[in-house]
């Protein structure tokens, strides 16, 4: 059975002097990815290694960035696939602390970094979603934005052209009333198609 993050979560481990700043992000797209690794860079602007993994629908990647080859993406995307994890990033910021680890320390570092900081997080069994295309006029963009606020709906695009656009990510089990509340806020007035599930 997958397991998602129910929330992000942060762990700090020193290892022979060596800093390893660990955050493990929920996901919904690859996009995303290159966003939290963008926001870490500000943040850690000396840092010597910002390295990742990851895994969202049917995507998956891991970067080093600059440690030898296989020693710190590896092991973390190792450690995601054991927790039985989708839809899932983990980042980990190492400051060097003048200690080499050799090849065999850096996979058992980065490893036990992601490992000890999904200790501290809470696993929920993976949401089976499915994907709308939703096709309306612009004026009820705003009352389905708050709709979907106010429920575990994520809108994933939008686009303008001759009418408005969405794509919205819906729990399979709350597609039937999701179908019934658009046609109900855009008064009948909406084109509704399942494009993708899960």
């Amino acid at each position: 059975m997958p397991f998602e993050l129910k929330e992000a979560g942060h762990f700090e481990l020193i290892i022979k002097k060596s800093q390893f700043i660990t955050y493990v992000y929920p996901i919904q797209d690859k996009s995303e990815v290159n966003a939290v690794l963008h926001d870490l860079k500000q943040r850690y602007p000396d840092a010597r290694h910002i390295c990742y993994a990851f895994l969202v629908g049917n995507h998956s990647g891991m970067g080093d960035d600059g440690e030898p080859s296989g020693t710190a993406g590896k092991p973390m995307f190792s450690i995601l696939q054991h927790n039985d994890l989708v839809n899932t990033l983990a980042v980990v910021v190492r400051y060097f602390g003048g200690i080499k680890l050799g090849a065999g320390g850096l996979i058992r570092a980065y490893g036990q970094a992601v490992n000890q900081c999904l200790d501290q997080c809470e696993l929920v069994e993976q949401i089976k979603k499915t994907t709308f295309m939703v096709v309306c006029d612009f004026s009820f963009e705003n009352k389905i934005r708050h709709y979907c606020s106010q429920m575990p709906f994520t809108i994933l695009d939008c686009q303008y052209s001759e009418q408005l656009m969405m794509t919205i990510n819906v729990p399979l089990t709350q597609s039937a009333e999701f179908n019934q509340q658009l046609i109900h806020l855009c008064a009948g007035s909406v084109v509704l198609s399942e494009i993708e599930k899960d």
